[in-house]
């Protein structure tokens, strides 16, 4: 895994790819922190009180937002296909595993 050469490109491409899901992620973690604070403000239940409070469903903005940063993950991931298939690598476990720790350096 270690002595594969990774052209600059590819580890580029990967790297886009792992912002793209970063990204998607810290926009989740947004949305429901702010989901669970406004539920917290929330009388509780009484009749259930085993149940925890019920998290609004996201907003039309939120998941727009959601939308946009899914498409650059399934952009990153194309661009980076295709600068996998053209390094001539292979697509194998050990050529995608360290093309991660590449990305990771």
């Amino acid at each position: 895994m270690g002595d594969i050469e990774y052209p600059s490109e590819l580890i580029e491409a990967q790297r886009r790819c792992h912002r793209a899901w970063a990204a998607v992620e810290a926009h989740r973690r947004e949305v429901d922190a702010r989901r669970r604070a406004e539920a917290a403000d929330q009388p509780k239940d009484e009749s259930r009180p085993w149940a925890p409070r019920t998290l609004r469903l996201w907003t039309d903005t939120e998941s727009a937002r959601h939308e946009e940063l899914m498409a650059e993950v399934h952009a990153a991931a194309e661009a980076r296909t295709t600068a996998l298939e053209a390094s001539r690598l292979g697509s194998g476990a050990d050529v995608v595993e360290g093309l991660h720790a590449a990305a990771r350096t």
